[in-house]
């Protein structure tokens, strides 16, 4: 299952619609507040996370690094509309920034290779 997080109704929308192409189940928040009770509550079933880094109430980024703190298996991916973000600004966890507005490819794209990330991550720590 995927959450997305992101104050607009359109975006949020328009993810589910690609996801739900793909077979994803979606859970969708409006804030980051929001965000934090969802996986309160259904952390086991959340497998990723999309979220925007501007929203009313909250910072993305600020999320983000609490998420990959709690669910560090979880692919995280960011997603702005202001140009001027800055790869050097994302906190460790993050695997994609995708600048709105995106290609459906470009998000399925970008979920799997998160996902791949995280399946290398895993299997690196099963060697040690």
């Amino acid at each position: 299952m995927c959450l997305i997080v992101d104050d607009e109704p359109a975006i949020r929308s328009y993810v589910r619609s690609v996801l739900k192409g793909e077979n994803y189940e979606t859970l969708e928040a409006i804030t980051v507040t929001e965000a934090r009770w969802l996986l309160q509550k259904m952390s086991h079933e959340v497998d990723l996370i999309i979220s925007d880094i501007t929203m009313p109430g909250g910072d993305g980024l600020v999320l983000v690094a609490e998420l990959r703190d709690k669910y560090p298996s979880v692919p995280i991916v960011v997603m702005s509309g202001h140009a001027e973000f800055e790869r050097q600004k994302y906190p460790r966890g993050i695997f994609e920034f995708l600048q709105k507005p995106f290609h459906p490819g470009t998000l399925l794209g970008a979920i799997q290779k998160a996902t791949r990330m995280i399946d290398l991550k895993r299997g690196s720590s099963t060697l040690e």
